[in-house]
């Protein structure tokens, strides 16, 4: 055999081995399988299987990709200089490459770094006594405070501001056994191990030990710096163990506490002082006045203080108050929407709805009350001016007064200008302007022109 023809007996082999590239085959197998196709047992056909077979037939070709041109990369050389290893020729005088690296070595600075600092500034702090501590200490210790999960979990705004002026350090030695049931405490230095599961309870949830739930001296569960143990309230057990919640120090520690005694202090003064706030701010509405001090009472235990910016919405027009408010600071805009007549093209009229301004809101006065009773659309929409501070009392809990409490307020409150329709609003803002109809300048010329017309009179008798 020649050497041309094993050649081409080669190929030949080649071509019935590899596939056709152009080709799917998988597509081409499943639209051979159509029910209903021609073949051996099947001598025609039908019109559906056609359809479908002629549906599938364009996927049988592989489309080819497209190819790109390729774009070169440029090498650039490199300047070594002192600390700039990888600037280049064209960034070394470029700022934006500078700041760019600038920004991406901020973003890699270790967290733990500027969470030690800020626990070695309060270990500075803590080593003085509460009333020798300064205002501005105070606040930096209630900064930190917030950092840690499981007090700003735990505790409000209003009482960790208390909380940071009575905070205590505690310094204890290696193989101590801590107490945690008459505190909340954070390791700021040093290790501990549990003695006991659960080795902290947090405000709202259960107890779950036993007063003989077995001890865990063996459990491997290390609690490091920023780590918390023991419980800012008073378990409600008599037969409690006093190891529970208890830790162990694996070497010298020190530790912030937060007395529970202390947090209860704060959180009675807090809850105190509220009603007595909010009694102060009933009293200063002028309708509330002459009221038993029992109703104020009710009242007060039910308003919530809110801070709104200027600009928000309190009550609209046509709709329910959200709620009854009493303004203890700034003040709030009440509109009314007056339609006005405006000119169109081709010299015609139209009337155009604008939100006119009818009076303001001020310190201790109150809304929604009405409304809200009597289920009443309100007839004016109120928007604050200023950032405003406000008592509020949500209607289920208005609603929910006895039936004594809201006939008397419904006799001493009355609608917020209810009694203004959309003429007197209108005539008092001519009032207002200067605007007297018939007098002046405004002066209509009708009477004049058409006693001039009929001659009847002379124009000097009608001036």
């Amino acid at each position: 055999m020649s050497l041309a023809a094993v050649q081409s007996s080669r190929s030949l082999q080649k071509t019935q081995i590899q596939p056709f590239i152009g080709i799917d085959y998988c597509q081409l197998e499943t639209a051979c399988q159509i029910n209903g196709l021609q073949n051996k047992h099947n001598p025609h056909t039908t019109d559906e299987a056609h359809d479908l077979f002629m549906n599938a037939y364009p996927n049988i070709f592989l489309k080819p990709k497209m190819k790109l041109p390729r774009i070169p990369i440029m090498e650039k050389k490199t300047v070594i200089s002192k600390g700039m290893s990888d600037v280049t020729e064209e960034e070394s005088h470029d700022i934006r490459i500078h700041l760019e690296k600038l920004q991406r070595r901020r973003k890699v600075v270790d967290l733990a770094f500027v969470y030690r600092n800020q626990i070695s500034c309060l270990l500075k702090i803590l080593k003085k006594i509460p009333a020798e501590r300064t205002q501005t200490e105070q606040q930096d210790v209630y900064k930190v405070l917030k950092v840690f999960p499981d007090i700003a979990a735990q505790i409000s705004n209003r009482e960790m501001k208390q909380v940071s002026k009575i905070v205590t350090l505690e310094s204890w030695e290696k193989r101590h056994t801590i107490f945690g049931n008459n505190g909340f405490y954070v390791i700021l230095k040093g290790s501990v191990r549990p003695v006991t599961l659960p080795y902290k309870k947090l405000l709202g949830e259960p107890y779950l030990a036993g007063p003989h739930s077995p001890l865990v001296s063996s459990c491997n569960k290390v609690l490091t710096v920023g780590c918390c143990f023991g419980t800012l309230e008073k378990i409600p057990n008599c037969e409690l163990n006093s190891k529970r919640l208890a830790v162990t120090a694996e070497e010298d520690c020190e530790l912030l506490k937060i007395s529970n005694r202390d947090y209860a202090r704060i959180k009675a003064e807090i809850a105190a002082r509220d009603p007595v706030q909010n009694q102060e701010l009933i009293l200063h509405c002028p309708f509330y006045q002459q009221w038993p001090r029992l109703s104020i009472n009710k009242l007060a235990t039910l308003i919530e203080m809110r801070k709104l910016p200027a600009g928000y919405v309190l009550v609209k027009e046509g709709e329910v108050s959200p709620f009854a408010g009493y303004i203890k600071s700034g003040q709030s805009n009440i509109l009314r929407d007056i339609g006005a007549f405006v000119k169109r093209p081709l010299g015609k009229l139209g009337i155009r709805v604008k939100h006119v301004i009818i009076c303001k809101l001020i310190e201790n006065e109150s809304f929604g009350e009405v409304s809200i009773l009597l289920n009443q659309p309100s007839t004016c929409t109120i928007v604050t001016e200023t950032e405003v501070e406000l008592g509020v009392i949500l209607p289920s809990a208005l609603q929910s007064l006895d039936s004594v409490t809201q006939a008397l307020m419904l006799q001493t409150a009355q609608p917020t200008f209810e009694e203004l329709t959309q003429h007197k609003v209108i005539w008092e803002a001519l009032h207002y302007n200067g605007v007297r109809p018939g007098s002046g300048k405004w002066v209509r010329p009708w009477g004049r022109r058409k006693l001039q017309r009929g001659g009847n009179v002379s124009q000097s008798s009608t001036a």
